[in-house]
């Protein structure tokens, strides 16, 4: 069939992104059966390198029909002698046989992504209730957890390895070298990681927020600029960017990225929490207020933005506010 307006415009915006593939579909539920239908187009021609159309009886073969998705897109996109480089391996290998703690797992990573950790926190434990040997929500929860709690919960990670993807392993590896103090071996790791997966955005964030911690701002700024010229709506990248340019003293450019950030995400407290961040280190107490106030707007209960509100409120000598605000903060459960 000729392709549809919308279609069209999904070609051009991934001409201006500069993609070569672009990969379309739908997911419906109809009675007890999943039906996929997926396209995958060559950006420069427009022309369909392949179409499918896939079922399965709901949950019990999803991971199945992923698998089989999977294997096509990726025989199609690359040379039969790239493709045969890695051992293929299905889903429920390298994360979980179970769906349920699937679900809980991207639902936690989804809210994590926000910066509503908080909140993911028990998506986590919640996924580790239905598969105790799912390697991902230990590594997540481990980030949350201090001392020896901490260290259990990166060794549970490293015991499960086995069960995580390639990509999964090189995180849990790294984050495990950080929390036994070798430093350097964190980050061969995720240089390891860039190498063997340059068009991976995620260790590049991570090298960054690395660098940032020991002062190369230079170095962290180059990695969060590659992060970004791979994916140009990288909201954590656009956050991590905005703190690394205010340590270099670069305001102009930290809003210019914080900007770009609320932009990307404006129904985030997030965002708003971090301008606010970098208006209050600059001194521009009533901007940072408002911000603060935004971020509340969107989550009411944002933990870092309730606490640092009150904060400002005593730097401006109104008491009466900055009590409000910890009032309203030692109210709330306590965050992990």
């Amino acid at each position: 069939s000729p392709p549809t307006a919308d279609d069209k415009t999904s070609l051009e915006i991934a001409r201006v992104a500069g993609a070569h593939w672009i990969l379309t579909g739908s997911v419906s539920h109809i009675s007890k059966e999943l039906h996929l239908n997926a396209e995958l187009a060559d950006v420069t021609t427009g022309n369909i390198q392949f179409a499918l159309h896939e079922t399965c009886i709901s949950d019990s073969s999803l991971f199945a029909l992923v698998d089989r998705v999977a294997t096509r897109v990726k025989q199609a996109m690359l040379r039969p002698s790239v493709a045969s480089q890695d051992i293929d391996r299905a889903v429920a290998e390298i994360t979980t046989a179970s769906p349920e703690a699937y679900q809980e797992y991207i639902r936690g990573v989804s809210l994590w992504q926000k910066m509503y950790v908080d909140d993911a926190a028990p998506h986590f434990r919640r996924a580790l209730e239905i598969d105790s040997t799912f390697a991902m929500p230990y590594y997540y929860l481990s980030s949350l957890a201090v001392g020896a709690e901490r260290r259990r919960l990166i060794g549970q990670a490293l015991t499960y390895i086995d069960h995580a993807g390639a990509r999964d392993g090189y995180l849990i590896r790294s984050r495990a070298a950080f929390i036994e103090g070798r430093q350097d071996e964190g980050i061969r790791i995720l240089r390891d990681f860039v190498t063997r997966f340059p068009d991976e955005k995620q260790p590049l964030l991570q090298l960054a927020r690395v660098e940032h911690a020991v002062g190369r701002y230079d170095a962290a700024l180059t990695h969060l600029h590659t992060a970004i010229s791979l994916d140009s709506s990288y909201k954590e990248a656009y956050n991590q960017l905005a703190y690394t340019y205010d340590r270099r003293g670069d305001f102009e450019n930290a809003i210019r990225a914080i900007d770009r950030y609320v932009a990307l995400a404006p129904n985030d407290a997030n965002p708003y929490d971090s301008r606010a961040q970098l208006y209050a280190l600059n001194g521009k107490l009533d901007q940072a207020i408002e911000s603060y106030r935004q971020a509340l707007t969107v989550k009411p209960d944002f933990f870092t933005s309730l606490g640092y509100l009150g904060i400002m409120h005593v730097y401006k000598r109104d008491y009466r506010l900055a009590e409000s605000c910890f009032v309203s903060l030692g109210a709330l459960p306590l965050p992990f």
